[in-house]
């Protein structure tokens, strides 16, 4: 079977993606209970082009990158309960949601090959198919953003005001 140029420049880009969407993300320690306050400890989420950061405090130091998958955080666990459970449905929405994406783009690339072989069914199934799976991954991960957000101000709610 002889592959086209372009189910090649597919299929590295994949890779590429699946590499990218896999690197680790750092994560900071969190501060002790009794030196934090609204000033230093609080949390945002800062949004950026396929993913983002968690921060805290006046100086947005980085907590840990929020990008394809979640990283495990134990500062929600010190803080809150309710915390807590946010995050860990943030987590798994935002990493079910990822997989069910990066199927999607699977099914789209083999969809696309198998049509360029000559197997429009076969092409036109896999990419419908895809578009379903990458649908479904994309209302999760809209969900868990709305958990992390839930979460990030159940842990804020925590912290003594500063002056």
């Amino acid at each position: 079977m002889m592959v086209s140029k372009e189910a090649r420049l597919g299929l590295k880009c994949l890779v590429l993606a699946l590499t990218l969407g896999s690197t680790p993300y750092s994560v900071v320690g969190a501060q002790s209970r009794s030196t934090c306050t609204w000033d230093t400890c609080a949390l945002r989420v800062h949004s950026a082009f396929l993913g983002g950061r968690l921060v805290r405090g006046v100086e947005d130091e980085k907590v840990a990158g929020v990008g394809w998958f979640a990283p495990t955080l134990a500062l929600f666990e010190e803080r809150s309960d309710t915390a807590a459970t946010y995050y860990r449905s943030f987590r798994s929405k935002q990493n079910s949601g990822m997989a069910l994406s990066l199927i999607a783009l699977g099914a789209i690339t083999a969809g696309v090959i198998a049509a360029g072989a000559g197997e429009e069914g076969l092409g036109v199934g896999l990419t419908l198919g895809g578009l379903a799976f990458g649908a479904l991954g994309g209302i999760r991960m809209s969900s868990g953003q709305n958990d992390l957000h839930r979460a990030v101000w159940w842990y804020n709610r925590t912290l003594p005001r500063g002056q």
